[in-house]
């Protein structure tokens, strides 16, 4: 729409003159074409590496400008050359999905557009390994703590478990799907959006978040386990789960639920 293209085009202009400034990439739902009249603009801001850090000890590696239409305004993130570079070796989902569409306004680097690439594309490898860890998630989540939770009449312990279990069956969905995942605010509607859903697991899905069940939650589970043969035997599950959640410490490493 001419308001945002307009707005970007200010904020492009004025970032030009920073001289900390490499480059400026638009993103969000302007970047894909899908925004509405009352959307904000996303951006981020390449800057020089010290000048990052200063952004970071200053509290400014996020903020807003002023856009040039009533209302809106423009969400700029501070980046560097160094966060795009470790971006794609091993950025979170939802970071890598923030890349997905993106268009570069201007830049001094040459290499942009290509680190952009890798990083909203990260390959069969990574969504084959996220999809067998969501997939155990899900079998503990909905195979024991869920009927524990149940058996205990313990309210909390129930919901928990099954927002989990759901979360995890949605993201193995996903993930089949090679789509990445941009948050939960979003992951009802992506999750609709996919092609071939399995019978009822939307109807079976709003049901168990209004009232859950390890029953019901059974039945969650089957209809993702018949999706596809997935990468990961039964007896391996609980190996993977602890790896990814209680071992977190020793290995340095994040559960997946959390990236």
């Amino acid at each position: 729409m001419q308001h945002h293209d307009d707005t970007v085009a200010a904020f492009a202009e004025a970032s030009r003159r920073d001289p900390d400034a490499i480059g400026l990439v638009l993103v969000g739902s302007v970047a894909r074409g899908t925004e509405g009249a009352d959307s904000d603009v996303d951006v981020y801001l390449v800057v020089a590496e010290p000048a990052f850090h200063r952004a970071r000890h200053s509290d400014r590696l996020s903020y807003t400008a002023p856009a040039t239409y009533p209302g809106g305004y423009v969400d700029v993130k501070v980046i560097s050359r160094d966060y795009l570079a470790r971006a794609a070796e091993k950025a979170d989902e939802p970071t890598r999905a923030s890349f997905v569409g993106a268009r570069v306004i201007w830049s001094q680097d040459p290499a942009l557009d290509a680190v952009l690439a890798r990083i909203s594309n990260p390959g069969d490898e990574f969504f084959r390994r996220r999809a067998t860890s969501f997939i155990a998630h899900m079998r503990l989540q909905g195979g024991y703590f869920l009927a524990q939770g149940e058996k205990r009449e313990d309210p909390y312990l129930t919901a928990w478990a099954s927002l989990h279990m759901i979360a995890a069956a949605d993201r193995a969905l996903l993930s089949t799907h090679r789509v990445l995942f941009r948050g939960h605010k979003y992951l009802r509607e992506m999750v609709a959006a996919l092609p071939g859903l399995p019978p009822d697991y939307e109807r079976l899905v709003a049901a168990q978040l209004r009232r859950p069940t390890a029953s019901r939650g059974r039945g969650i589970m089957r209809r993702i386990e018949d999706v596809r043969e997935w990468d990961l035997p039964a007896d391996a599950t609980l190996s993977r789960y602890i790896e990814e959640t209680e071992l977190c410490w020793l290995f340095g490493t994040t559960p997946p639920e959390y990236c």
